[in-house]
């Protein structure tokens, strides 16, 4: 019998251990119910960031998702031998746009962009691009840059719609041109035509 059961009698120690812990009980109970507590609100918090960040970014994308492009149609013999692109320019906005551009990747064939300036609200144009060939392969479609009312630069990607606020060597890179299969820009047939103000700037629909 060691002093502890001499104390408090035979048998009697391990039920002052579990009268200890269940003593203790309550406060446990109280502390995970605060550390639960806490975790919920952190978990608010980030789910009203979230939320408020998404809500911005539409804000910002308001205008931006109302501009698009998008090929009208490919015309062979236009003039004969070769065909030519025609696409479709829309701000669907109430608002001016400015730097607006396409870009048309045409495998092969290379890839030609315009540079139409600015656009009004509701304005759409059809812009002409003669190609060396037909398009082999796929339908080439125009991606879009331009800038909103606001300042920002975006850049709509034609096959998949998404928006995107373009890196300064992103937009330098959108204004490139290329050569396709042909060895040198001399080659290119049509790359290197010189250009009326209409088939740079596009037509008014």
């Amino acid at each position: 019998m060691n002093i502890f059961e001499s104390w408090l009698g035979p048998g009697r120690l391990p039920a002052l251990h579990i009268a200890v812990r269940l003593g203790d009980l309550p406060s446990w109970l109280a502390a995970l119910g605060t550390t639960g507590a806490f975790g919920v609100s952190l978990w608010l918090l980030r789910r009203q960031l979230l939320d408020r960040h998404e809500l911005q970014r539409a804000a910002r994308q308001a205008q931006a998702r109302l501009v698009g492009a998008w090929t009208d149609r490919v015309v062979e013999n236009d003039p004969p031998p070769r065909p030519a692109l025609y696409a479709i320019v829309k701000n669907g906005s109430q608002q001016a746009i400015y730097n607006v551009a396409i870009r048309v990747e045409v495998g092969v064939r290379g890839t030609f962009t315009r540079q139409l300036g600015a656009m009004g609200p509701e304005e759409a144009r059809e812009l002409r691009i003669q190609l060396p060939g037909f398009p082999r392969g796929f339908d080439p479609i125009p991606d879009v840059m331009f800038t909103d009312s606001s300042g920002t630069t975006w850049i709509r990607t034609a096959r998949t719609g998404d928006l995107a606020e373009p890196k300064f060597e992103d937009t330098v890179a959108f204004l490139e041109e290329d050569i396709g299969a042909y060895s040198s820009i001399k080659d290119h047939p049509t790359l290197n035509l010189p250009l009326s103000l209409e088939e740079r700037r596009g037509r008014k629909l």
